[in-house]
């Protein structure tokens, strides 16, 4: 699986600071086992949670290539 994003995503604001690395990874490990559409769209809920629903000041873009079986 490869999976591309925009700054918006990596600049998220989580409280007072940015999304860490970490944060991200764990969130694409949580829902990795889902189509690509169900993967993004759950890691920007995700995302939304994390933030308290506050407006995001910048794009949210993933792109999510995935190997079927």
């Amino acid at each position: 699986m490869i999976i591309i994003v925009t700054d918006g995503v990596t600049e998220c604001r989580v409280d007072d600071r940015f999304m860490e690395k970490s944060e991200l990874t764990d969130l694409i490990y949580k829902h990795k086992e889902k189509k690509p559409q169900q993967l993004a769209e759950a890691i920007f809920h995700e995302i939304e949670k994390l933030s308290h629903f506050n407006k995001l000041s910048d794009d949210l873009t993933f792109v999510v290539l995935k190997k079927e079986d």
